[in-house]
């Protein structure tokens, strides 16, 4: 069945939302059930009696019934099991193996698409097996990473942190440059949007898109999770798009008539559609053969939208930083801003608006590297490690840039260092300044913001979220580095889904309670304050870090 258009022009974002191999389960009961009560007094009579049943219906208006959010991440797969009366009733993660993802030198960074079917199987029949209402699963929603290349028969992706294609990135700007076209694509990143790495393919493996056997491609993670449960459905939402530099900016449309002067077939473009489209329904079939459980029959599919999308509609109104695997700085604004070098504009999942964002390639992915290094792969261990040394490392400085840069500058060949190195530094120092090191970065990241006129203030208090929010000690850090007061969200993980759910319960017509997706109430939490001269540091550490990247570029180190 087509995607069914809806508006999400009735969704109060600020009022909704702030607030197989290792998985992990748990279930928020209580707070589920002190909210529902709290909450029954509002709700029909009907609707009262249809949620305390988990036997009652499944129709699409009725308050009980269940929304599975997923959001399809780099290093694992989160989900979330929702109700439109109770909020979060149930979670569950599902992570990737290491062999899942490859890393090469030369920019080749791919992940195997089967691991993400695999953990969104894992992921959603732990989550529903929670629940004693699973049975009644009206729907299931998606988030993900983005500016992926995902050919379908291609068993591995381009990551969206791949940057092999400078050549054919090089290629495709000689053309767009001389036809005047270049400045119309939204958000292109040279070697590392889509448009470069399609290329090549097509230079370098004709063969994957043979018109015989290659369907449309897909440029998320949560779009090819979604066809796998819809599989003659190939979508892009317009949140996903506009980070490809397939998009037009000025029709908000496919640059088709770019993309084909690049010697690309337009044809493989996957239709573009709202991230609340309903895409079809689970059948039984597609359930057996993938291992779902019968509680997801029947549910519908609805498109979801990239991560960016997601977790800015689950973090709500206002600026606020999101530190996963890669990171950003983000705010929502009603119109477009006038840009800054770093920051991109992005479509909002709700058209009226749009998102302003400066983002990072590399930023837990660094402390998960650090951690492989210095703590046994333990992230909680190297916070302990960390803890040890003192703020600004002894003067030891780390570069983030494991994987190319796409903010505050664009740079494929960007890597990382520690710089000022000495014989009584240790892994104490060398593990904090990793920390210190990406805090630098966002600071980096504020400023670029703060110059496309982003409202990312020094008094203001700036929500954390994303798995590094779950550090011991990285919150404080970045409260001292920007100088700014950070509230850690506590289901910091889960931000991301929650958002996805907000655009479900719009595609079945369901109001939104303004305590829905709030996380737990029961959790305090935390607001973390700079220290006058924690601050001091990190101002006289910044001013060195920021000409550090031209000075090592320009010595040449990143042509070795």
């Amino acid at each position: 069945m087509p995607p069914r258009m809806s508006s999400l022009s009735h969704l109060n974002l600020k009022e909704t939302a702030r607030s197989r191999r290792n998985i992990h389960v748990s279930v928020n009961s209580v707070r589920s059930l002190k909210s529902a009560r709290s909450r029954a007094s509002r709700a029909s009579s009907s609707s009262s009696s249809s949620s305390s049943s988990s036997s009652s219906t499944s129709s699409s208006s009725s308050s009980s019934s269940l929304i599975l959010a997923v959001d399809v991440g780099t290093s694992s797969t989160k989900a979330l099991l929702v109700r439109q009366d109770a909020g979060i009733v149930a979670r569950a993660s599902s992570g990737f193996q290491t062999r899942d993802s490859v890393s090469l030198e030369g920019g080749f960074v791919e992940q195997r698409t089967q691991a993400w079917i695999d953990a969104f199987v894992d992921a959603a029949n732990a989550c529903c097996s929670q629940c004693d209402e699973g049975n009644n699963v009206a729907a299931i929603v998606f988030s993900g990473t983005m500016q992926n290349t995902v050919v379908k028969n291609r068993p591995m992706c381009l990551l969206y942190s791949d940057t092999r294609a400078e050549k054919q990135a090089s290629f495709c700007e000689n053309i767009l440059q001389r036809d005047g076209t270049l400045e119309h694509l939204s958000n292109y990143k040279g070697a590392a949007s889509v448009l470069a790495k399609w290329r090549y393919l097509v230079d370098n493996e004709p063969e994957t898109l043979d018109d015989n056997k290659c369907t449309p491609l897909l440029f998320g993670a949560h779009s090819f999770v979604a066809n796998a449960l819809c599989p003659e459905t190939f979508v892009c939402d317009r949140t996903t798009a506009a980070t490809t530099g397939l998009l037009d900016v000025r029709t908000n449309d496919w640059a088709k008539d770019a993309i084909a002067s690049c010697g690309l077939d337009v044809k493989l473009l996957p239709e573009l559609a709202p991230a609340n489209a309903v895409l079809g329904t689970v059948s039984k079939h597609t359930a057996e053969r993938l291992g779902l459980c019968s509680s997801l029959i029947d549910a519908r599919v609805v498109q979801g939208c990239g991560d960016l999308g997601a977790t800015t509609l689950g973090a709500g109104d206002g600026a606020y930083i999101y530190l996963g695997t890669s990171g950003w700085i983000a705010t929502t604004v009603d119109d477009s801003t006038p840009m800054a070098d770093g920051v991109y504009d992005v479509l909002h999942p709700q058209e009226s608006k749009r998102i302003v964002a400066a983002s990072m390639t590399t930023t837990g992915g660094a402390a998960a590297w650090a951690a492989s290094m210095f703590a046994g792969g333990s992230l909680k261990q190297l916070d302990n490690i960390a803890s040890k040394a003192d703020d600004g490392c002894g003067g030891v400085i780390f570069m983030p840039h494991l994987a190319g840069e796409r903010s505050p500058f664009l740079d494929p060949k960007a890597r990382g260092a520690f710089l000022n190195i000495s014989s009584s530094t240790g892994q104490e120092e060398l593990a904090r300044a990793v920390l210190e090191g990406v805090a630098l970065g966002y600071r980096s990241l504020a400023e670029c913001m703060r110059a496309a006129g982003a409202a990312v203030n020094t008094d203001d208090v700036i929500l954390f979220t994303g798995g590094g929010a779950k550090s011991t000690l990285w919150p404080q850090i970045l409260s001292d580095v920007l100088g700014m007061r950070i509230d850690a969200d506590p289901d910091a993980e889960g931000v991301a889904a929650r958002g996805a759910a907000l655009l479900a319960l719009d595609a079945l017509g369901m109001d939104v309670d303004e305590d829905f997706m709030r996380s737990d109430t029961t959790v305090s939490r935390t607001l973390f304050a700079p220290s006058k001269d924690a601050e001091e540091v990190f101002d006289h550490i910044y001013d060195v870090y920021r000409n550090l990247y031209p000075s090592l570029r320009d010595a040449g180190v990143y042509k070795l």
